[in-house]
């Protein structure tokens, strides 16, 4: 049984190195985002913003003090933060 183990093992790992090798997953001069993977990317970032604008509304109508701020904040600054995760990307991939 032990034999078996070590062949087996042996086998798949030559045929994940054989498949790491191949001519199409080598680096060429055309990676990286499409023109379209970047509009959507800007789309997307601006659609985060539009949200989180929403949830500032929402936070302005609720007194300053009042302990259900927290939900809206904490919403806001979730998408604001995925808004600048989006921005960084587009500024290194897009520009």
């Amino acid at each position: 049984m032990k034999p078996l183990i070590i062949i087996v093992t042996l086998v798949l790992s030559s045929l994940m190195l054989a498949a790491y090798n191949s001519p199409s997953n080598r680096l060429s001069e055309n990676i990286g985002p499409t023109r379209q993977d970047c509009q959507e990317l800007a789309m997307g970032a601006g659609a985060l913003l539009i949200e989180a604008d929403k949830f500032w509304d929402e936070l302005r109508s609720i007194p300053e003090n009042s302990a259900d701020t927290l939900e809206p904040a904490a919403k806001i600054k979730w998408l604001t933060d995925i808004a600048a995760s989006y921005s960084v990307y587009y500024e290194t991939f897009c520009k």
